[in-house]
């Protein structure tokens, strides 16, 4: 028995366009292009996950920090820490939280150099976070418990004058505090000369743009050997470093 071959006319030729042995076309393979893309595609794809990533892991840590008591907690730690870069170290003894937009601390302490300067009792901070999404801390109400004021602060060493444009730089934030209300200040008489308490309310403004006034308000009632009220509207300009202010000083009949 001898084999059988197919013939010739069976087999695929140059000429007919790659047909396979029942006569259909073989397919012709991909151009480079078309190879490409798909793996751009995907790389673009991986990409893109990976920016959602790092976004929602950033989104969760700000929403660890300012939604949950612990969070906070770590704030409060993350002040404690960096708060001597500024030249004034600040500790905090206590902290609690009534919500999000209720933050209590206690035992406030603000140092120099040479240890404590202001010792506050109590402090409450009322604010509305979601003023946050217009870049503005507003605070509805920021209260100050017992406070005493030990000495006059000894100055913070300032840095060597760096060349600018003169132009003050934008704030992240602007600060809005609609009611300021200290319960009252022990000064000690090395610092008045004689020992006085003030109490006062007022409100604070500080814009983004420094080229816009900082203003503050006060109301201070003054208890001592010369008791009085006084009345003072600050209104300073960084972008000038021009401060006016209008005080209207009141002894008790």
């Amino acid at each position: 028995m001898t084999d059988q071959w197919p013939s010739t006319s069976a087999l695929a030729s140059p000429s007919d366009g790659g047909a396979d042995g029942r006569g259909a076309p073989l397919p012709s393979p991909p151009s480079p292009s078309r190879r490409r893309k798909p793996l751009a595609l995907r790389l673009a794809a991986r990409v893109l996950v990976v920016l959602l990533v790092l976004v929602g892991a950033v989104a969760a840590i700000v929403a660890f920090a300012l939604f949950t008591s612990p969070g906070r907690q770590g704030l409060v730690a993350l002040a404690e820490r960096f708060s001597p870069s500024f030249g004034y170290p600040v500790t905090i003894g206590g902290f609690s939280d009534e919500g999000l937009g209720a933050l209590r601390f206690t035992d406030v302490t603000v140092g120099d150099g040479t240890g404590p300067f202001v010792e506050i009792d109590t402090l409450a901070l009322d604010w509305r976070p979601s003023a946050l999404f217009d870049r503005t801390v507003s605070v509805d109400r920021l209260a100050l418990g017992p406070t005493r004021l030990l000495r006059a602060p000894v100055a913070a060493p300032t840095p060597d004058p760096q060349p600018s444009s003169g132009l003050p730089l934008p704030l992240p934030v602007a600060i809005e505090v609609q009611a300021l209300d200290v319960a009252g200040v022990a000064v000690d008489s090395t610092v008045a000369g004689e020992a006085i308490t003030v109490a006062a309310n007022g409100a604070l403004a500080v814009p983004r743009s420094l080229q816009e006034p900082i203003t503050i308000d006060l109301d201070a009632m003054v208890e001592g050997r010369l008791p009085g009220r006084a009345v003072v509207d600050v209104d300073y300009r960084p972008a000038d470093d021009h401060l006016t202010a209008a005080i209207d000083l009141t002894a008790p009949p």
